[in-house]
């Protein structure tokens, strides 16, 4: 089975691809929003159409291949303009089929990998449409607020369901935010953000949404990555070395088997440590 599908709420779904990463579908009274388009396998456009036959508004919460991977299938996909080039050089074929296959058999390696390159929709070629600030989505009885989150990409986006009080954080703050990749910014950087956007936002939601795992997370996480964040400043993180998607990085808890904390906490930060300060 290429997606499954799990009803949140009254007019929000989430939607897993075979690769573990959840796209999020808002529907409302006149419109609907889909929230990344996963990895790329299968039409993610034909399994939405199952659910919803609403006008759709696709939005991309940051540039990497298994948020975007599936993003040729649609004529509109809006995006943060700093994550354009991130997103286009993420998507080859190759890339997807390889991230895929990964992370499928560590998570199923019972089951055979049956699927080809082929198998996957085109690399998209087509523009992606700026996002504008807060953008904000009305699709009657449901309002979808886009929020500044950068660090883990420049681009970075949380999404806000209003009348829900509930955000979707994505990979912007979860329980192993990663900003090891030359498009993520310093320690120090992402924790001025971090801090920012708690202060302004904190108060608008009680709920919390992930794109890996959860789909729900406890809405200390973002207290719990700000505090590990300045752990790591201070020299006092687990400093724990980690080989990911080709780079070198640490841990700062330690972590077992999928990046799952030994010490049993919510939150980490897997980082360079060339890149903990701002250099000015």
């Amino acid at each position: 089975m290429l997606f499954t599908k799990e009803q949140l709420f009254p007019g929000l779904w989430s939607v897993t691809d075979i690769a573990g990463t959840r796209s999020f579908l808002a529907v409302g009274r006149e419109r609907a929003a889909l929230i990344d388009t996963g990895i790329g396998l299968g039409s993610l456009k034909d399994y939405i159409r199952g659910i919803t036959q609403l006008p759709l508004t696709v939005i991309g919460t940051h540039g990497h291949l298994d948020h975007l991977g599936g993003s040729a299938e649609f004529d509109e996909v809006l995006l943060d303009r700093r994550d354009f080039d991130l997103a286009y050089g993420h998507q080859s074929g190759s890339k997807r089929y390889d991230y895929a296959k990964g992370l499928y058999t560590a998570m199923h390696p019972e089951e055979e990998w049956r699927f080809e390159e082929s198998d996957f929709m085109p690399v998209r070629t087509a523009p992606y449409t700026p996002l504008k600030g807060n953008d904000v989505f009305d699709l009657g009885g449901i309002t979808v607020r886009m929020l500044d989150l950068p660090g883990h990409t420049q681009g970075s986006k949380a999404v806000l369901f209003e009348e829900l009080r509930t955000v979707l954080l994505g990979d912007a703050c979860n329980p192993g935010v990663f900003l090891f990749g030359e498009e993520a910014s310093c320690v120090e950087q992402y924790m001025l953000d971090l801090r920012a956007f708690k202060e302004k936002y904190d108060s608008l939601y009680d709920r919390v949404l992930v794109s890996h795992g959860g789909p729900f997370v406890d809405k200390a996480i973002v207290d719990n990555v700000i505090a590990i964040g300045q752990a790591i400043m201070d020299g006092t993180d687990d400093h724990d070395p980690v080989f990911l998607h080709g780079s070198s990085a640490c841990n700062a808890k330690r972590t077992g088997a999928f990046g799952r904390r030994l010490d049993g906490g919510l939150g980490n930060i897997v980082y360079n440590p060339e890149k903990i300060f701002i250099h000015k």
